[in-house]
């Protein structure tokens, strides 16, 4: 019996970091539970230097792993309700 409590408890250790980057919502720069214009303003304070906080994780809109003007520029597009995915 312990060692399978043991087992379930270490599956769900592993399992932890994919649960946690799953509930991040991408485009939520803020990380407020929204994606909006605020996200938008923050994110361009981030790429101008300003000291701001943001969650690296939801602001990589493009997913090429870098937060620069291209994630930027697909924000500002999908707040704009263009057709475009971020991913």
């Amino acid at each position: 019996m312990k060692r399978v409590v043991a087992l379930v408890l270490a599956s769900i250790l592993c399992l932890t970091p994919w649960v946690q980057a799953a509930s991040v919502i991408l485009g939520d720069v803020s990380g407020d539970g929204e994606v909006n214009v605020r996200d938008y303003g923050l994110l361009q304070q981030y790429l101008n230097d300003w000291d701001v906080t943001i969650n690296l994780d939801a602001a990589d809109v493009t997913g090429d792993g870098e937060v620069n003007v291209r994630d930027y520029g697909l924000l500002q597009q999908y707040l704009n309700d263009w057709d475009v995915e971020l991913k």
